[in-house]
C-alpha cells in the first residue's frame, strides 16, 4: 500500500492570559493550540525567557554553539584515537638480529664457543658449527642467538597499551532551562483535547518574556543521557528546539484601593487592598506620613509583614494589624500604607489611614436585665472597642466616676455586691452582619466585644434593683476626654425564678427527666425541687414532707447548661403510682413556690413496630423479623419486657410465654427502647387470629399492660407484589426478582412455582427464593429455567402453608431474538450474507425468508430457503449467516428457529427485494461545473478526477503565502467524464474493477470543509 507517515504534535498558536494582568507570584495561564496533542503523554514543553537575554529568541545560541563545540571536540578526539588504533594495528615494532658468530651447538663445547667448521666442535660427540640467525625479525636481544643482538627494535613502544577512544559524552548542560525567568521554568502542558492545552506559571520577576514552546519526547531523551552526561547529540538539539510564540508582559503589582481610612490603637484592624498582581509575597507596613514609605521604619504594631490573604485572581488581599503606638496630643495622626513586592525597588505608597484620637463609641449593649448570681455575658457594639477596655456595674448613688480622679480610674469604686470589673474581648467582627455585608466596613467601624459580669445580693432585700453599666476607656487623658470610667447605660437586676413545668407527664417505674422553665436559671444559687400531692400546698414543705408523692422528695436538679430559661431535674416515681403531683421550687434563701401540676401515670407509654429495614409498619407479616419500639418520656431502668399475643386476647399476668404467639415470647427492651423479634411471629394453629397485640411489663411490675394508643396490628401471610422479568427465554437461566413482604426470611422458606394453565393446582417446577435484603423479607430472587415456550402461571408457596398463591404470569419466548437485520434492502440475484442483531444467538440458529404475507411455516421466498449461522459475536448478540441470493422482487419476512428441524418463529422483520438501479447522489447538495473550483496546490498536483468537460477556472493556493491565483485549465475536452475510467488510474487503496462513474450527468461538484467529515447519501 501507500506510505504511512507518523507526524509529531504541532503547535500553531499560544495565547497568554490578559485579565488579571500577569504579575509576580500570581498564577497566570497560557493556552496552547495545535494538533495531535495526547493527554496520556508529555509532549509540548513551554517556558518563559527574558526578552533581554537572547534578543527575543528562545535559545541561547552562544551556549548552544559552545555545547556543540564540546560535543564535536569529543567526536574529533574519538576519530583521532580510532585512526591511531587502526594505524597501530598494521604497524610493526620489530627489528633484525645482527652481530652474532658461528657457534658450536651440541657436543662438549661450552656455550658461545666460536667455530669455523664442524671439526672445531668435536663432531664425534655430536658437536656442529652453526650460523647465527642474523637478519631474523626480533623485538628483544634474547631472540638473537650466538651472541647477537636485536638491531632497530621498537620494543619499548610495543609495550605501551593501545589507546582507547574517549566515551562519546559531555557533561550535562541544561540548555532547556537556560534563560527561563524565575517561577516560569519549563513544564509540559495539561492537555484538554487533541487541539488545546494549557500551562500555568508563577513568575517571580517583573519583565517582558518570550513564550517559548518546543515539542519534546522525555522518554526518548532519558536514553540520551546517563549519570549527568549527554550521550546523544539529539538531546542537545531537543533542548535548543524552542520557538517563540509571542511576548507576555509581567507587570509589577498595583494597589489601587485601601480601606478602612482609620484605625484605633490596640484594636485589631483588617486592612483590605484592591488592585492587581497581589500575592502573599507582597509586604505591607504603616509609617508616619512625615516619614514616607522610602525609609526603613514603621509605626509600632504596623511593622512590615506579608499579606495574610489573597484571592485566587490576585485582585483582593488583606492583612491584620494592631497599632500599639501611644496617642499624641493631636486630634488624629495620618499614616501611610506602604507595600513592596518581590524584586521591587522598595516600598511604595498605597494609601493613607488616620489614627483616631478619641474614646470608643458604644451604640448599644445587651442584655438590659440580669439575674442575681447568674454569670452573664454583656455584649457591647460600637466603634473602636476591643483595646483592653473594662466594664463594671456600680450602684447609682456611687456613679461611674466617683468624687475624684482616683475614684474615676479605680476598678473597684462603687461596684455592686459580688461584682467585679471585667475586661472586654472581641467577639469576631466577621460574624456580625454589619461587617459581613459591607465590603468597606471592619472592626474599626463596627466593633463587637463582650465581658462576663455577675451580681450578688450583698445583703440586699430588694427583689429588683437598677445598676449603672460603666466603660473604662483609658487611665490617661486622651485629647478632650477625661480618663477613667464613663456611664454607657443602666442594667436591671432581678431574682432568678422558676415559672412553669415543661414536661407533660411522668410515668411510674422509670427514671425520667423533669424540665422546668423560668428566668435566671443559671444562677449559682442552689435550686431545690419537690413533687407533692396536688391537694397539698407547697408551703407545707417548710415544716412537713408527708404530702410529698412517692419519689417526689428525691428530685435531683442537674447542673445548668447554657440556657438561662430552662433547667432539668431527674426524678424516679416508684412502680404503681398513679396521681397528679404539684411541682414546688425554691432558690437558696427563698420560700417554696408552686410552679405547676403534672400527671403521674401507670402506663409506660406507646409502642410501634418496624421491620428489619427500620420502616414503621401498619400490618405484621408472618415470619418477617420485627422490631418493637417503646416510646416513653422517661429513662428506662432496665428489665422491661414486651411480648406479642393474638389481638383477641388481653394483656395480663407476668409470664412471658403465656398466650404469646409463636415467636412472640417476651423480649427484653434495650436502653434505646427497642425489642427484637428476629424470626417474627406466626399465627396460632387452630386459632382464627386476625391480628397481633403488644404487651409491656415494667421492671418490678405486677402485670403485663397494654401501651397507650394503638397496640394491635393486622396479621397477614407473606405475599408478592412485584415480579421482574415476566418475559423469559426458553432454555435460558434467568434471575427473577420479586418484591413484597415476608419473603425468604429466617423463619419461613418460600418458593416460586410455575405451571401451565390458569391456576396453581399442579406445579411443574419450583425454585426456592433467596433473600435479597438480608432477611428483611421485602426483596428476594431466584433463578428460573423453562424449556418450552408459551404462557406459565407463577405462584408463591411458603413453608407451613398448604396452598400456593398466584402472583402473576410469565411468558417464555424463543431464546433467539432478532431486533434488526442488515441489509434492509436486497437486490435481486445479489449474493448477500445477513447480519442478525438481537440476543440469544447460537451456532444452531437457523433462518429463512418467506413472502411478507405468509406465515413462517409457508414455502420459502425464492432463494430464501433455510440457512445457518457462520459466525457469532462474543456476547451472542450479533450473528452472521450464510449467504442468500433472493431471486424475485417484492417483500420478504424473516423467520428463525432454534435448530434444524425446530419450529420457525416470526421475527416481524420485513425487507424489500428489488432490481438494481443506477445510483443518484442525494446529499450533499450538488452543483454544476460552471462555477469556480478551489483546490490547494500543496494538497494535489493534478486536477481532481471527475474533472470538467469544458474550461474551468481553478483557484490554486500557493503553499506558504496563502495567495490565490486565477489559473485557466482545459481538461479532457474529448471525454464525457473522467472518473478513473481505467483501472490503472484508480489509487491503490480504492476497490478495483468496479467502473467508477459520476452520480448523474454533470452533477458531482459538492462543497466540503477540509478536515471535516462529509456524509454522502446515494440512492440506486
Amino acid at each position: 500500500g501507500s506510505d504511512l507517515r507518523v507526524r509529531p504534535p504541532r503547535v500553531t498558536f499560544a495565547s497568554a492570559q490578559q485579565e488579571p494582568t500577569p504579575a509576580p507570584s500570581v498564577p497566570f495561564t497560557i493556552m496552547i493550540q495545535g494538533v495531535a496533542f495526547e493527554s496520556n503523554r508529555e509532549q509540548v514543553h513551554v517556558k518563559l525567557v527574558d526578552t533581554a537575554l537572547f534578543g527575543g529568541e528562545c535559545n541561547d545560541a552562544q551556549l548552544l554553539n559552545e555545547t556543540l563545540d564540546a560535543w564535536q571536540a569529543v567526536v574529533d578526539k574519538r576519530e583521532q584515537v580510532e585512526d591511531l588504533v587502526r594505524f597501530l594495528a598494521n604497524f610493526s615494532f620489530n627489528g633484525t638480529c645482527a652481530g652474532g658468530d658461528r657457534n658450536c651447538v651440541g657436543g662438549p663445547a661450552p656455550a658461545l664457543t666460536v667455530c669455523v667448521v664442524d671439526n672445531d666442535c668435536v663432531p664425534a660427540l655430536g658437536g656442529l658449527c652453526k650460523d647465527p640467525n642474523t637478519g631474523a625479525t626480533c623485538l628483544v636481544d634474547e631472540e638473537c642467538n650466538h651472541g647477537g643482538f636485536c638491531n632497530n627494535s621498537l620494543y619499548n613502544l610495543s609495550t605501551t597499551p593501545t589507546p582507547q577512544p574517549p566515551p562519546l559524552r559531555i557533561p550535562f548542560v541544561d540548555l532547556a532551562e537556560n534563560g527561563a525567568i524565575p517561577g516560569a521554568h519549563g513544564q509540559f502542558i495539561h492537555v484538554l483535547s487533541s487541539e488545546l492545552g494549557f500551562v500555568t506559571f508563577h513568575p517571580e520577576a517583573v519583565t517582558d518574556a518570550v513564550i517559548c514552546v518546543a515539542v519534546r519526547d522525555p522518554e526518548a531523551e532519558r536514553d540520551y543521557q546517563d549519570g549527568g552526561y549527554i550521550t546523544d547529540q539529539a538531546l542537545i538539539f531537543a533542548m535548543a528546539s524552542y520557538r517563540p510564540f509571542g511576548i507576555v508582559t509581567i507587570e509589577s503589582p498595583i494597589v489601587s484601593e485601601v480601606f478602612p481610612d482609620h484605625v484605633f490603637t490596640h484594636v485589631q484592624t483588617e486592612i483590605v487592598f484592591g488592585g492587581s498582581g497581589l500575592s502573599l509575597s507582597v509586604n505591607v507596613k504603616l509609617v508616619h506620613s512625615a516619614q514616607g514609605c522610602e525609609g526603613s521604619g514603621s509605626v509600632p504594631g504596623g511593622e512590615s509583614r506579608p499579606l495574610d490573604w489573597v484571592n485566587s485572581l490576585g485582585t483582593n488581599a488583606s492583612v491584620k494589624m494592631t497599632i500599639t503606638e501611644q496617642i499624641t496630643a493631636g486630634e488624629n495622626d495620618e499614616y501611610f500604607v506602604c507595600y513592596m513586592y518581590v524584586g521591587g525597588a522598595g516600598f511604595q505608597r498605597a494609601g493613607s489611614v488616620w489614627l483616631k484620637n478619641r474614646p470608643p463609641i458604644v451604640i448599644g449593649f445587651a442584655p438590659h436585665v440580669m439575674f442575681r448570681n447568674e454569670p452573664t455575658e454583656v455584649r457591647l457594639q460600637g466603634s473602636g472597642l476591643g483595646a483592653g477596655q473594662k466594664i463594671k456595674l456600680v450602684y447609682p448613688e456611687a456613679g461611674c466616676r466617683g468624687p475624684d480622679l482616683l475614684s474615676a480610674v479605680h476598678d473597684e469604686w462603687g461596684v455592686a455586691g459580688g461584682s467585679h470589673a471585667s475586661v472586654v474581648a472581641r467577639l469576631g467582627g466577621k460574624r456580625w452582619a454589619a461587617i459581613e455585608n459591607d465590603l468597606y466596613a471592619n472592626e474599626t467601624t463596627y466593633s463587637r466585644v463582650a465581658a462576663t459580669l455577675i451580681v450578688g445580693r450583698n445583703g440586699s432585700s430588694s427583689s429588683e434593683e437598677e445598676l449603672l453599666l460603666c466603660l473604662k476607656y483609658s487611665s490617661m487623658a486622651n485629647g478632650h476626654v477625661a480618663p477613667g470610667y464613663h456611664q454607657i447605660g443602666a442594667v436591671t437586676v432581678r431574682e432568678p425564678a422558676v415559672t412553669g413545668v415543661a414536661t407533660q407527664q411522668l410515668y411510674a417505674g422509670h427514671m425520667q427527666e423533669l424540665a422546668l422553665e423560668g428566668q435566671g436559671l443559671r444562677s449559682r444559687d442552689a435550686l431545690e425541687v419537690r413533687i407533692v400531692q396536688a391537694y397539698c400546698g407547697c408551703e407545707t414543705l417548710a415544716t412537713d414532707d408527708s404530702c410529698a408523692t412517692a419519689g417526689g422528695w428525691g428530685v435531683r436538679v442537674l447542673p445548668s447548661g447554657v440556657a438561662s430559661a430552662l433547667v432539668r431535674a431527674k426524678v424516679v416515681i416508684p412502680e404503681g403510682v398513679s396521681t397528679t403531683g404539684r411541682v414546688c421550687c425554691r432558690f437558696q434563701g427563698q420560700a417554696w413556690t408552686a410552679v405547676g401540676e403534672i400527671p403521674i401515670g401507670l402506663s409506660v407509654g406507646s409502642v410501634r413496630v418496624r421491620n428489619g429495614a427500620g420502616l414503621e409498619l401498619d400490618e405484621i407479616i408472618e415470619g418477617e423479623p420485627l422490631v418493637v419500639e417503646l416510646l416513653v418520656d422517661a429513662a428506662l431502668r432496665g428489665g422491661e419486657l414486651v411480648k406479642l399475643i393474638p389481638s383477641e386476647q388481653e394483656c395480663r399476668g407476668t409470664c412471658s410465654l403465656a398466650g404469646a404467639l409463636d415467636g412472640g415470647y417476651g423480649q427484653a427492651i434495650n436502653a434505646s427502647g427497642f425489642a427484637f423479634f428476629r424470626k417474627g411471629v406466626k399465627g396460632v394453629v387452630g386459632l382464627a387470629s386476625t391480628g397481633v397485640r403488644a404487651c409491656t411489663l415494667t421492671a418490678g411490675g405486677s402485670s403485663y399492660l397494654s401501651p397507650v394508643g394503638a397496640s394491635a396490628w393486622p396479621l397477614r401471610k407473606p405475599f408478592v407484589s412485584t415480579m421482574q422479568p415476566t418475559l423469559l427465554r426458553a432454555r435460558t437461566d434467568t434471575q427473577v426478582a420479586v418484591g413484597g413482604r415476608g419473603l425468604a426470611t429466617r423463619a419461613l422458606a418460600a418458593w416460586i412455582t410455575t405451571s401451565r394453565g390458569s391456576s396453581c393446582g399442579a406445579p411443574s417446577s419450583a425454585w426456592q427464593l433467596q433473600s435479597a435484603d438480608g432477611g428483611v423479607g421485602m426483596a428476594a430472587h431466584t433463578r428460573i429455567t423453562l424449556t418450552q415456550t408459551g404462557l406459565y402461571v407463577a405462584c408463591l408457596r411458603v413453608s407451613g402453608v398448604a396452598e400456593s398463591v398466584k402472583i402473576g404470569e410469565v411468558f417464555v419466548e424463543a431464546s433467539a431474538k432478532v431486533t434488526e437485520v442488515l441489509p434492509t434492502t436486497w437486490l435481486v440475484g445479489n449474493e448477500t450474507a445477513m447480519l442478525l442483531v438481537g440476543r440469544g444467538f447460537t451456532v444452531t440458529t437457523r433462518v429463512k425468508w418467506v413472502r411478507a404475507e405468509d406465515d413462517c411455516d409457508a414455502e420459502a421466498f425464492p432463494g430464501g430457503s433455510e440457512r445457518g449461522v457462520v459466525e457469532l459475536s462474543g456476547a451472542a448478540n450479533e450473528a452472521l449467516t450464510e449467504t442468500f441470493s433472493l431471486e424475485a422482487d417484492g417483500e420478504a419476512r424473516l423467520c428463525t428457529a432454534e435448530a434444524r428441524g425446530a419450529e420457525y418463529n416470526d421475527t416481524r422483520i420485513v425487507v424489500v427485494v428489488r432490481e438494481w438501479e443506477a445510483p443518484l447522489l442525494l446529499y450533499p447538495a450538488i452543483g454544476r461545473k460552471s462555477d469556480t473550483q478551489r483546490v490547494e496546490a500543496a494538497m494535489t498536483r493534478v486536477v481532481p478526477a471527475c474533472a470538467a468537460t469544458w474550461q474551468s477556472a481553478w483557484l490554486l493556493t500557493g503553499p506558504g503565502d496563502f495567495v490565490s491565483r486565477d489559473t485557466p485549465a482545459i481538461v479532457d475536452w474529448q471525454d464525457t467524464f473522467k472518473c478513473w475510467k481505467a483501472d490503472e488510474e484508480v489509487p491503490p487503496t480504492y476497490p478495483q474493477g468496479v467502473g467508477y462513474r459520476p452520480p448523474g450527468e454533470d452533477m458531482r461538484l459538492i462543497e466540503v470543509t477540509r478536515n471535516m467529515p462529509v456524509r454522502v447519501m446515494v440512492t440506486g
